[in-house]
Order: C-alpha cells, then sequence, then structure tokens
C-alpha cells in the first residue's frame, strides 16, 4: 500500500509479483512501473484507487504476454555491393573532344588578335 492508500499488484503467471512499487497517478491516469517481463503467459493486474470525493475504485484484468524466444540487438550487417566500372568512352566521342578542343583555340587565337588589333589603335 502506498501513503495515499492508491494500490495496483501486477502478478505473473506463477503468482509472483513483477510491478516495482512505484505508482503516478496524474488526472485520469495511473501508471506503475514494471519489472523486465520474462515469462510468457496471463498476467493479473489488480488496483485500488482512491478519490477524496468518490468511492475506490477497484477492479481487477488480465493480459497476456508473449516473451521473444530469443533477443538480439539489431545489427546492421553489411551487404557486399557491385563496383561500378567507369563508362568507356567511345572513338566518336574522343573526335568530338578533340574537335572542340580545336574549335576553342581558334576562337582563342581570334580574340587575341582581336585584342592586339585595338590596343594598337589607341
Amino acid at each position: 500500500m502506498l501513503p495515499d492508500g492508491n494500490e495496483i499488484v501486477i502478478t505473473d503467471p506463477a503468482g509472483v509479483r513483477v510491478d516495482d512499487g512505484t505508482l503516478m497517478v496524474s488526472d485520469v491516469t495511473a501508471t506503475i512501473g514494471l519489472k523486465p517481463l520474462a515469462d510468457s503467459g496471463i498476467y493479473r493486474v489488480s488496483y485500488i484507487l482512491y478519490s477524496e470525493a468518490d468511492v475506490p475504485l477497484e477492479g481487477s484484468f488480465t493480459f497476456n504476454f508473449s516473451a521473444p524466444s530469443v533477443i538480439t540487438p539489431n545489427e546492421p550487417t553489411p551487404t557486399p555491393t557491385q563496383s561500378q566500372n567507369p563508362a568507356s568512352s567511345s572513338w566518336g566521342t574522343n573526335v568530338f573532344i578533340i574537335f572542340i578542343l580545336v574549335i576553342a583555340f581558334f576562337v582563342f587565337i581570334g580574340l587575341a588578335l582581336y585584342a592586339r588589333k585595338l590596343f594598337r589603335e589607341r
């Protein structure tokens, strides 16, 4: 029993108490702490909750707990991936790049000659 009279008891299938005795009541919600549940089966919750101006709320209910068969941490497992091969360049691509470079060279020469003409006229 807690000092204010409220009591919640949770027992496992063997009748052993599994709550840790902590109880928090806030407005219309009551929360109780539990020890780790290890056994599968039907658990029973019994409660008596008192209020200042009302009759005690008393009752019980059961719930079925199924313990996991094996508890393992979720660790990511690496999976091998295929390496990406660089795209091979084709003969046409090489010719196109060389053509663009030649055009750029002639544009550069033309701009250089034009700039030289402008500076001579000054």
